[in-house]
This record gives structure tokens, sequence and C-alpha cells, in this order.
């Protein structure tokens, strides 16, 4: 069986399931992040993001490019 786990969003405080054990359906493989989004999750979080999250922050990236 697989297991999920609640967590909160670094971020905004949202709680979110994280499937650590089905990378498959990770809301990480929901997006393509940029480089620069990569980088500055590596520098300023520990943990995972929302989804909502990671999207306004691969956008805002994309767009200081």
């Amino acid at each position: 069986m697989l297991k999920h786990e609640e967590k909160i969003c670094e971020k905004c405080g949202v709680a979110f399931e994280c499937k650590v054990d089905d990378i498959a359906n990770c809301q990480y493989s929901q997006i393509k992040l940029s480089d620069a989004a990569k980088l500055f999750l590596t520098e300023n979080f520990s943990d995972c993001l929302c989804l909502n999250c990671l999207k306004i922050l691969n956008n805002n990236s994309i767009n200081q490019l």
C-alpha cells in the first residue's frame, strides 16, 4: 500500500497531500519547473510547496527571463 503524507506548504500554509511513495502522481509531476524556479526552491525552502505556490513561483521565474 502506498503511503501519502499530509504536509503544510512552507510558503502559504495550506495543507496538501504529499505522495512521496507514488512519484508518478506527485504534484511536482504536474508542472515543469524552470531552472530558475528549481534554484529558488532549493535555496529558499527545505520541504514541499503546494501546487498553487509552485505554479506561481514557476510563472514568476519565467516572466523574469
